[in-house]
């Protein structure tokens, strides 16, 4: 069988030929190694057994191929666009998705995501688009926990606008830690540095972070960070939910937000002594970076309306 990805135009000849002639799709497929499926294909696509031509299906397809490199290529030919492409590499670090959608609502330029993709390889700037994996780090499981709402409870419910997962970012030569709370509907998210996981002042920072916010629910992880969890219930006036051991997926949405913000804060930085900027580069590219997930809106402005969506119906 050809397994060349495309037909040549000695083949659609031969489809032609043989059609008019009476054989069957799965006739011709044999004849000229190819799949029945692929023959069926070639005919739907260019006017079927009376009016397929061999000449004009392969110009068709040669046009087809043409138009897609030259899209792939619109990038490195277009200045205009290159500048904007790469100030979002450079500058913002989007995706290729991100990037394309971005062109089209802020400028009006169409550029694909392949197309922006391969401009970055071509350039050899696939770097730019690495993912640091998050540090685990050792957590402190606290057994002494009373009285947790696992999220596996029927009472635990996170639907809809206000409910926020919560983990620890955590620093390998001391105590300090970087808080990590995110909204799961807006994807919005809140980092605060701390120097320790003392219980009153992680609630309090908590408390702090959230309290221009609707809080629904709160779930985190099984630290001894939380044993106060019922004094932070209360705070919030909100539930804490709780992950199962050694379950990230519980809370995956943190889990995951976590590994973005290790490409501007490195996993064997020291957090005591890093520069406050890494934190608010960090912030501005999760709240405000559109994303595919919220309609191309950034995070902060979903978090925004949801906000005065609730003033509304009070």
């Amino acid at each position: 069988m050809n397994k060349g990805k495309h037909l040549l135009k000695e083949e659609r000849f031969c489809i032609e030929k043989m059609k008019r002639a009476g054989f069957s799709s799965e006739d011709i497929a044999k004849t000229i190694g190819r799949g029945k499926s692929t023959i069926d294909e070639e005919l739907r696509k260019n006017g079927g057994i009376k009016k397929y031509n061999y000449e004009v299906a392969h110009h068709r397809a040669y046009l087809k191929q043409y138009r897609k490199k030259r899209s792939c290529m619109k990038v490195a030919m277009d200045i205009g666009i290159r500048q904007k492409v790469e100030y979002y590499l450079f500058e913002k670090q989007w995706s290729p998705e991100t990037i394309s959608a971005a062109l089209w609502l802020n400028h009006r330029l169409k550029a694909s995501a392949k197309a922006i993709r391969k401009y970055i390889y071509k350039r050899c700037l696939e770097y730019l688009l690495a993912r640091y994996r998050a540090r685990k780090g050792r957590k402190r499981f606290a057994s002494g926990l009373s009285d947790r709402i696992f999220i596996t409870d029927p009472k635990c419910v996170r639907e809809g606008y206000g409910h926020w997962e919560g983990d620890f970012i955590v620093c390998p030569q001391n105590t300090s830690v970087l808080l990590v709370l995110t909204e799961r509907m807006t994807k919005e998210t809140k980092i605060m540095y701390l120097s320790n996981r003392n219980n009153d002042y992680v609630n309090q920072t908590i408390v702090d972070l959230l309290s221009d916010r609707a809080v629904s629910s709160l779930t985190l992880d099984n630290d001894i960070a939380f044993t106060k969890h019922h004094v932070l219930s209360s705070q919030l006036n909100a539930p804490i939910y709780f992950t199962r051991p050694y379950r990230s997926t519980d809370k995956a949405l943190v889990e995951n937000t976590n590994r973005w913000i290790r490409r501007f804060i490195p996993k064997k930085t020291n957090l005591a002594t890093m520069n406050p900027i890494l934190i608010k580069k960090a912030l501005a590219w999760l709240n405000e970076r559109p994303r595919e997930c919220l309609g191309w809106m950034t995070a902060s402005l979903c978090a925004k309306q949801q906000e005065e969506l609730l003033k509304f119906s009070y």
